[in-house]
């Protein structure tokens, strides 16, 4: 025992300052990130003035821990294995009273503990400040997302166990250190990136852990409060909670962790008891770099590969404008339509905007625009204003666009703990303009129907939606746990000069579930919405759920809908029971790991025949196509990448053409043998 205390000692005083660099490099990110916060203000919201969110804490912190963890790992794994492997070193240690294993575990263990030490550390110290802040700051995200912090923990020091353990092996059968550490760069990237890239090794993906919650504020409190949140927050932790946050991903990552590194242990120990050597070379290890970076290249290519063809894809630029215009909407009947527009410099719903109509026709590879139309200005719904983007059209009256304006106020939702925990709006003002596209100019005002009296909100992202002769609109808000639109406005277009409102149709709450997450099946009543087919009820009810909050598709007794992470498709079977719809779950394709990391599904989808779309947002933007012909199998067919962009509207034609939005207006092929 005697000895193996004094191995631990030796092998302190070689890792120290390993140690002593990892704390430093990885305690710097909380330290400067963090001010003092002044508590004593009596306003509840003063102190959120002095915070910094866990996007520049905790999310920095961990991918620090993760770039410096691994590298730290390289640097320690291979020192270890290479020190006193070498000549008269290697055969002094043997000569000594120190058995093989006792002086390998003695360095293992000591160079594991100076990396994991190193690493977790630092996590530990932006957990405490997450945990702490829920008392202190009165804030309710707090406890949780320090959950998701310590769930993250333990499965990034397995993962960093499996990098050591390797790199030291690398370091006892070829003990030159420059070999050693280049071959142990490419091992971790293999433990890193492999996982993504190949779906079967997805239990082996660390990276599903790095995903935490945002924007939680935290703050440096005074010690007394700290220590007294702490201890209090200590005794409402389970064992579970304390481990793996209740993740069975968690659980089964440690396991395969685990397993992959006593593999690697005992490869080490027999490597080192039979003296095996591994002799590399200049030539040897370009190779081995070469065939890891082809490998995880190849594998990337292969998934995120754009089988579809785009047949025109211009920038949109009306006669007179003078500058290129952002196509934000789509309304479209085989080769013609209506085209919303703004500048392409800024983004909706967070800069004040002024939208713009224009008819089109597409011509071959031709793309023929009308004049603008002005449909007025928008400002940031959080603000308050006004709203002019949301727009109707049908090709059975092609010369009318109807045009939804509001003008509205914010409305704060404060809880009985003082905190605003929502934010709504109170309509003021709410008309329909019906607009003239055959006069000249084009957006002449034919009509304009007033909608108010109006209750006391609206839903920000109201959609219109044309189906016959009937305009559906998305009515108000109500006040509870959640805010859910219960209310439909009927409005007659048989006169299409002169729009009238002939009902106000109140819709049950549990009318807007999201199914996806709602187990294998359930039944929800549908709106009685006048002079409409079931059918028709449940496909009006689904345009009005709005493509921000569920981006659903239906086409027959099949519906298609996206995950509320936006990570998965789902496939259901619609079958109509009187005045209630049943849907019950078929199939389920969920992404990849390395398809969920480069795009998640966007807000707008579609099933036409055989094929249920869906755009893409993120790294990697477009539209993605899935094979539904059988639903308990969903499968990826196809995918189009647009390039950098984000928020573009779709359109599926009859013909199986694509219309997509956005910097540039792309029409896509169809889907080759569709």
């Amino acid at each position: 025992m005697k000895r193996v205390c004094m191995l631990l000692w030796r092998e302190w005083r070689e890792n120290r300052w390993f140690l002593y660099a990892g704390l430093l490099l990885l305690l710097i990110i909380p330290a400067v990130g963090l001010r003092p916060v002044p508590l004593s203000s009596p306003d509840p919201y003063a102190a959120s003035n002095h915070m910094v969110g866990v996007r520049q804490i905790a999310d920095i912190t961990c991918a620090f821990a993760v770039i410096l963890g691994g590298l730290l790992a390289v640097v320690v794994g291979v020192a270890a294995g290479c020190r006193d492997m070498r000549g008269r070193v290697s055969d002094f240690w043997r000569s000594r009273p120190v058995t093989l294993g006792s002086w390998l575990s003695a360095r293992y263990l000591a160079g594991l503990a100076t990396v994991l030490v190193a690493t977790s550390v630092p996590l530990l110290a932006v957990w405490v400040l997450l945990l702490v802040a829920e008392p202190i700051m009165n804030y309710s995200g707090g406890y949780a997302c320090a959950n998701g912090i310590l769930a993250y923990v333990v499965p990034h020091a397995a993962l960093l166990a499996l990098i050591y353990s390797l790199a030291m092996l690398l370091g006892v059968l070829v003990r030159r250190p420059s070999h050693a550490a280049i071959l142990a760069i490419a091992a971790a990237l293999m433990v890193y990136f492999l996982p993504i890239l190949v779906p079967p090794l997805g239990t082996l993906n660390f990276w599903n852990f790095i995903e935490n919650p945002r924007d939680t504020p935290v703050a440096v409190l005074p010690v007394r409060e700290t220590a007294k949140a702490v201890l209090d927050r200590f005794r409402g932790l389970t064992f579970r909670g304390w481990f793996l946050g209740a993740s069975d991903d968690g659980l089964a990552f440690m396991a395969a962790a685990a397993g992959l590194s006593a593999a690697t242990l005992a490869a080490m120990v027999l490597s080192a008891r039979r003296q095996w050597r591994v002799r590399m070379n200049q030539k040897l290890i370009v190779w081995s770099l070469g065939g890891v970076t082809l490998l995880l290249f190849a594998t990337m290519a292969f998934q995120l590969r754009s089988n579809l063809d785009a047949q025109l894809r211009t920038p949109v630029q009306p006669p007179g404008a003078e500058a290129r215009r952002r196509v934000v909407d789509i309304h479209a009947s085989a080769s013609r339509g209506v085209l919303v527009l703004c500048d392409n410099e800024v983004m909706p719903f967070q800069n004040t905007v002024f939208y713009t109509a224009a008819a089109f026709e597409i011509s071959g590879d031709q793309l023929k625009l009308g004049p603008e139309i002005p449909l007025g200005e928008e400002e940031p719904w959080y603000q308050g204003g006004r709203a002019a983007g949301t727009v109707a059209w049908s090709a059975r009256r092609p010369d009318r666009l109807y045009q939804l304006l509001r003008r509205y106020e914010k409305v704060e939702h404060i809880d009985a703990n003082g905190r605003k925990w929502s934010a709504g709006g109170k309509c003021l003002e709410m008309s329909l303009r019906t607009l003239a596209l055959d006069s000249n100019p084009p957006g002449r005002v034919v009509h304009t129907l007033d909608l108010m009296p109006h209750d006391d909100g609206f839903h920000c992202f109201t959609p219109l939606v044309l189906m016959g002769d009937r305009l559906y609109v998305r009515g108000p808000l109500i006040k509870g746990d959640h805010l859910r639109s219960v209310r439909c406005l009927v409005i007659d277009l048989a006169d299409a000069n002169r729009p009238q409102r002939i009902a106000t149709v109140d819709m049950a709450p549990d009318a807007w579930p999201d199914w996806y997450d709602l187990g294998p099946s359930l039944t929800i009543p549908l709106p009685e919405l006048p002079d409409l087919s079931p059918q028709e009820r449940f496909a009006v009810m689904i345009a009005l759920r709005g493509k921000t909050d569920h981006p659903d598709a239906w086409d027959g007794n099949l519906m298609a809908s996206i995950s509320g992470d936006r990570a998965s498709v789902a496939t259901h079977r619609v079958t109509f029971e009187g005045n209630a719809v049943h849907i019950a779950l078929l199939g389920e394709r969920r992404s990849t790991p390395l398809e969920s990391r480069v795009g998640r599904f966007g807000d707008c989808s579609a099933i036409r025949g055989r094929y249920f779309y869906a755009t893409t947002h993120s790294l990697s933007t477009g539209v993605t196509v899935f094979d539904v012909s059988d639903p308990t199998r969903p499968r990826r067919a196809a995918f189009y990448a647009a390039g950098p962009d984000w928020s573009m509207p779709m359109v599926v034609l009859d013909d199986g053409r694509i219309l997509l939005g956005g910097n540039e207006l792309h029409v896509i092929k169809p889907v080759p043998g569709g």
